[in-house]
């Protein structure tokens, strides 16, 4: 896989929001950081709302790197009340701006419910 560096700005930077909204088979899934803004080598926590009216028997994350090869970081995903929490730590690379894909799994296989996420340096 090439290194891309010059990458389109995201819709939403989970960054600075609070939450980002997938549409996502008709329903609003929000995605969102704690802390924010995310630091490579920190733990964060990845919180998603709304996974509930997608009836996912066993969800889990897949976190693999979009403009670079990162390998990929699978992670479950904890009921809380009306949101999952995934708790995770991303690595750092050689690139200043490194994109991240979260991509909602559930029993091991992709849904197409993803998100990405940028991580700078």
């Amino acid at each position: 896989m090439d290194v891309v560096t010059n990458l389109e700005s995201l819709a939403c930077d989970m960054n600075t929001n609070f939450s980002c909204p997938v549409t996502f088979k008709g329903k609003k899934i929000n995605f969102s950081l704690s802390p924010r803004p995310a630091f490579v080598m920190q733990p964060v926590s990845m919180w998603i709302e709304g996974l509930n009216e997608l009836n996912l028997k066993d969800p889990s994350l897949e976190i693999h790197g979009v403009n670079m090869e990162m390998g990929v970081i699978r992670a479950k995903l904890e009921k809380r009340e009306n949101e999952y929490k995934a708790d995770i730590v991303l690595s750092a690379c050689v690139i200043s701006l490194m994109r991240y894909r979260f991509e909602v799994m559930d029993e091991g296989k992709k849904t197409g419910l993803f998100i990405d996420l940028d991580l700078k340096q």
